[in-house]
């Protein structure tokens, strides 16, 4: 994991939507870096943001793989039923 503290308005979009990376973007309660990335949140199905309070971090990060997984599994079910060559027979 890696406490973005400056830089991400440049990375974030870069890395999750040029990689296709399952992101979960960690921010402590009332201490959002900016609002800017608000609407990618509903934008790409690939995003999560995921609020904590200071001392449940730990938590925060278990429920964030969970979400990951959940997620890359869903859309490994979607390819699967959808595109021809990954069909079951």
């Amino acid at each position: 994991m890696v406490k973005q503290t400056s830089g991400h308005l440049y990375e974030i979009p870069h890395v999750t939507k040029a990689a296709e990376c399952a992101t979960v973007v960690l921010q402590e309660e009332g201490k959002g870096a900016t609002w800017m990335f608000e609407d990618a949140y509903a934008k790409h199905k690939h995003w999560h943001k995921l609020e904590y309070k200071d001392d449940e971090l730990e938590n925060a990060v278990k429920q964030a793989a969970v979400w990951a997984e959940a997620f890359v599994k869903e859309f490994g079910n979607h390819q699967a039923a959808t595109l021809p060559w990954l069909k079951k027979k």
